[in-house]
């Protein structure tokens, strides 16, 4: 509840527009208090009571690094490393960004999201929807999705416990999937088509073996 008010108060479009949001890092003293104001179940009033873009967005991604995992799950890492070279050579420009890998590279993404257990696909759904806001007012907040991706790619895929250097090295090669995602908005949680015409066609196939035996045995 509280994080959907972080969200919506980071939406605004007054805070969207501002420099730096996401990498500035506000007051420490206003962030503890907002962290307290949490974890007590306290009303926040955001518009009311002081707390700015750069506090909110803080305690946001301290929010999302403190979870027991990154919110894309250690089970799809070895998933994500897969994909990365793809993202980074269609991302860097390394290679002619064709249809056919433009689509490979989404339907590969939106499986994965697909999978994922519902409470962290709904939240990863507000996440990047912010962002993509965040990122479609880059000429006022100078925050590009390379911006973004860059501060949440360890919150959102890197494991926990990573000695620094490896986590560094990881989130720079991971960073252009979240940057994917971050342009690609609300598209990347859609079911694949082709998926999709699969699903139907199983359900269809398997009524008409249903009314084909109820047929043969009334």
């Amino acid at each position: 509840m509280h994080l959907e008010e972080l969200k919506e108060f980071l939406m605004l479009e007054k805070n969207l527009t501002q420099e730096g949001l996401f990498r500035k890092t506000g007051a420490v003293s206003r962030q503890n208090e907002l962290r307290m104001h949490i974890q007590h179940d306290q009303p926040l009033d955001l518009e009311l009571t002081g707390f700015s873009a750069p506090d909110c967005a803080t305690v946001f991604k301290r929010f999302l690094a403190e979870l027991p995992e990154p919110l894309l799950t250690d089970a799809h890492y070895p998933a994500h490393l897969q994909i990365a070279p793809l993202s980074q050579a269609l991302m860097g420009g390394q290679v002619a960004a064709t249809a056919e890998r433009q689509q490979h590279l989404l339907n590969s993404v939106q499986l994965l999201l697909l999978l994922l257990p519902e409470e962290h696909r709904e939240l990863l759904q507000h996440i990047i929807k912010m962002l993509h806001s965040v990122a479609a007012r880059e000429e006022s907040n100078k925050m590009s999705a390379e911006n973004l991706a860059i501060l949440f790619t360890p919150h959102l895929i890197c494991p926990r416990q990573m000695p620094p250097e490896a986590l560094h090295y990881t989130a720079k090669k991971l960073s252009s999937i979240v940057s994917y995602m971050i342009q690609q908005g609300l598209e990347i949680f859609e079911v694949p088509g082709k998926l999709a015409t699969d699903i139907r066609a199983y359900f269809l196939e398997r009524k008409r073996k249903k009314n084909h035996v109820t047929g043969a045995n009334p």
